[in-house]
C-alpha cells in the first residue's frame, strides 16, 4: 500500500546537514517527494510504501545528524499522489516570523562530503 506523509521537524536542523541526511535516507528507502527548510525548521514529503516510511520515519528519529538537535516532529497523512519522480532538495523558503535554531558554525563533517 502507498502512502504519502508531510513531516515538520523543528529544533536545531539547518546548518547541521540535515538535508542531505534525508535525501540519503529517503534514497535508502526507495520514496519519492521533497525536502526544504523554512522560517519554523524542515519540511519533508515522502510518498512509498507503508513499510519504507516506517523505516524512514524511524531512522530519522532515532538517527539524525550528530550536529542537530530535534524538539519535534510533526506528521501529516496525505492522500498519496502516485509520484515516483524520486526525491529532490528544494531551496529553502524564508518568509513568516517564527525563530530558527541555528548551530554554531561547524566545520563540514566527513559523511556530509561523502
Amino acid at each position: 500500500m502507498i502512502k504519502r506523509v508531510r513531516f515538520q521537524v523543528k529544533g536545531v536542523v539547518q546548518g547541521v546537514g540535515f538535508r542531505p541526511f534525508v535525501y540519503n535516507l529517503a534514497h535508502a528507502n526507495k520514496l519519492s517527494g521533497w525536502v526544504f527548510n523554512d522560517v519554523g525548521g524542515l519540511e519533508i514529503e515522502i510518498e512509498g510504501p507503508i513499510e519504507a516510511i516506517r523505516a524512514f520515519r524511524d531512522r530519522l528519529r532515532s538517527a539524525p545528524p550528530p550536529q542537530s538537535h530535534l524538539e519535534s516532529i510533526t506528521e501529516i497523512s496525505l492522500p498519496p499522489l502516485g509520484n515516483d519522480d524520486g526525491f529532490v532538495i528544494l531551496p529553502s523558503r524564508g518568509a513568516g516570523n517564527e525563530a530558527v535554531l541555528i548551530s554554531p558554525d561547524l566545520s563540514t563533517c566527513p559523511d556530509c562530503l561523502a
